[in-house]
């Protein structure tokens, strides 16, 4: 009888567990078609973002989601912007100012987005301009004449501001102007031309064409060249430019158009009215400067020519040895432009590489222009690579490789010497650094030429950490100039502080000066500043951004009468305090008194903003 029983009861066990297996997969299945959880962004880290291309990322929730990244200009996402990824992690590049962003996933295969992620705001705010200017309208010609043509197009934008507009005629440039209006000239009579309008902002970043309008000029009528003016005269000269000046010409069947100077047979330009200004010229050189009448059907008058010798140039007598970022033009320009307060230069041509080779070039304009004006030039040579310093002080084939071409390019170039900055070298490569620094001096002496050399700042003899690497003595021996960073007494990592308090910097001059030989010292200064976000790592900030953050902010400008330097505080859209510390004009006159008084340099990192 128990046998049945069992055989009664196996089909029923079957459907039990077929049941429990139907449960759970259906259960599964729910937890699979269930939207996922909102993302949490991670990045940016900060809210003020100072590049144009911003790296959003977010935390991944499962396996195989997709995800959807918004953005807008308001809270409120009136107008979005959407994009889609497949990792959790976005970059984009956006135009400055506010936006808000929030991000959402779905498994891969659902059509079911889960909840967003909580909004938040950011600000691009880059420091550099890299989108071009938006198209211009619609290009129009309401007036068509023989030579010439009037043209108008809406206009552009950019986020730094359109500075200009290039009128293009045939696909070349023809006419320039600040307006949406503008003439071209000097075209063919008759003649078919396509015309287009792009828009330029400061960074030199050029927009796409505008719409174009295709035109044919009038009919010739003009046959007949101009008379050429009576004379050429020189109204002004100075070092770098001439301004010239003629009678006007007169066309005889026409009317004339504008005028064509040349310099050394080389077109300079194309002046509408009878004068015009050459420049970027040399100083103490002779040109010849010709100068051409020319009529609106391109008719062109015999040439007058006249020989013209530019002046010297006015001669730097100011006492700073400064640095020169050779990587951006504003630092060249702010040299350019105050010159006469300068002795010495370090353009950051060279870098060294860890087989003893230097990369990096030359630049004829900035030696050119400072040796003419009695300014010393003195390349910096660098390398803040430990491991580099190390394998060309101790390899004897690096380091003999390095000296050749170290001596090489001062040669060849014609170089007053150089600067050498090994920073973070290991204070065991003590002894190896000073012989390489008199091995190197030597070179140089030879061919005419100084030597200078950078040391971290101290306050006392030290054997141990980044100092221990400078034996301030024996460099003093043999290079010519030491030139002491006496900046960074509070830096990227630690704590908020002053760059470099009067205390701090004047126990800095009172050791150097006790090596025994005060005049062959530098002391360098900073001029920039540090942005602290309170628990975070500290920014650099140039001293127009400190202001403009600062204004932003509605924050005034402080100083720490202690260690005699600018400082304020902000508290930032997250609520995050900031600590910052600069240097400004008063600073950095009292640090260069402080050197002055002890017998000793001055001098600065860096020229330009």
């Amino acid at each position: 009888m128990q046998c049945p029983r069992r055989v009664r009861l196996a089909p029923f066990l079957a459907l039990v567990a077929l049941a429990v297996l139907v449960s759970a997969t259906t259960a599964e299945a729910r937890k699979r078609e269930r939207p996922p959880a909102a993302p949490r962004l991670t990045a940016p880290s900060t809210r003020i973002v100072r590049a144009s291309a911003v790296s959003f990322a977010w935390t991944r929730r499962a396996p195989r989601l997709a995800y959807q990244l918004r953005l807008a200009r308001d809270g409120r996402f009136t107008r979005v912007w959407n994009w889609q990824a497949l990792t959790p992690q976005r970059r984009l590049v956006l135009a400055k100012g506010a936006w808000w962003v929030k991000v959402r996933a779905r498994r891969r295969g659902s059509p079911t987005f889960g909840p967003w992620s909580r909004a938040r705001r950011i600000v691009v705010a880059p420091a550099t301009d890299v989108l071009p200017p938006t198209r211009p309208g619609a290009l129009t010609a309401p007036r068509v004449a023989e030579n010439d043509v009037d043209v108008a197009f809406g206009p552009s934008a950019d986020e730094f501001g359109v500075t200009a507009y290039e009128v293009l005629a045939n696909g070349a440039v023809r006419a320039t102007t600040g307006t949406t209006r503008a003439t071209v000239r000097d075209l063919a009579c008759g003649t078919t031309y396509t015309i287009a309008a792009r828009a330029v902002d400061g960074a030199g970043l050029r927009s796409a064409p505008s719409p174009v309008a295709n035109v044919r000029t009038r009919p010739c009528t003009d046959v007949l060249a101009p008379t050429a003016p009576a004379r050429v005269d020189v109204t002004s000269a100075t070092d770098t430019q001439v301004a010239l000046a003629w009678p006007a010409g007169t066309d005889p069947d026409g009317s004339v158009g504008g005028y064509v100077v040349t310099r050394d047979g080389v077109e300079l330009g194309r002046p509408i009215g009878a004068g015009f200004v050459a420049q970027r010229l040399r100083p103490g050189t002779t040109y010849t400067f010709a100068v051409r009448t020319r009529d609106r059907a391109g008719h062109l008058s015999d040439a007058v020519a006249l020989p013209v010798t530019t002046r010297a140039p006015i001669q730097a007598t100011g006492p700073v040895h400064a640095f020169l970022l050779a990587s951006t033009e504003q630092s060249y320009t702010d040299f350019r432009d105050n010159y006469e307060h300068i002795a010495v230069i370090h353009p950051t041509f060279f870098k060294v590489r860890i087989d003893g080779t230097l990369e990096g070039a030359d630049d004829a304009r900035i030696v050119d222009f400072a040796q003419e004006r009695g300014v010393k030039v003195m390349p910096r040579v660098e390398t803040q690579d430990v491991n580099i310093i190390h394998a060309v002080l101790s390899d004897p084939t690096v380091r003999a490789r390095l000296l050749d071409a170290i001596a090489s390019a001062a040669a060849e170039y014609g170089y007053d010497g150089i600067n050498l900055d090994f920073e973070s070298g290991l204070a065991t490569d003590r002894l190896l650094f000073s012989t390489f620094v008199a091995e190197l001096d030597a070179r140089l002496a030879a061919q005419g030429q100084d030597l200078s050399v950078c040391v971290s700042a101290t306050k006392r003899l030290t054997l141990v950490g980044r100092a221990g690497f400078y034996d301030y003595a024996a460099i003093a021996r043999d290079a010519d100039d030491v030139f002491v960073m006496a900046w960074n007494e509070h830096w990227a990592t630690s704590p908020a502080g002053p760059l470099a308090s009067v205390a701090w910097v004047t126990a800095v001059m009172e050791y150097a000066r006790s090596i025994g030989r005060p005049e062959k010292f530098t002391i360098g200064t900073h001029l920039y500043g540090f942005d602290w976000p309170t628990g975070a790592r500290g920014t650099p900030a140039e001293h127009p951004d400190v202001l403009a953050t600062l204004a932003a902010r509605g924050v005034a400008p402080g100083y720490d009468a202690v260690a005699h330097e600018p400082t304020a505080t902000y508290t930032d859209d997250a609520g995050v305090v900031h600590r910052l510390y600069w240097a400004d004009a008063a600073s950095v006159v009292e640090r260069f008194r402080l050197a002055r008084d002890r017998g000793m340099r001055f001098g600065v990192w860096r020229l330009g903003r």
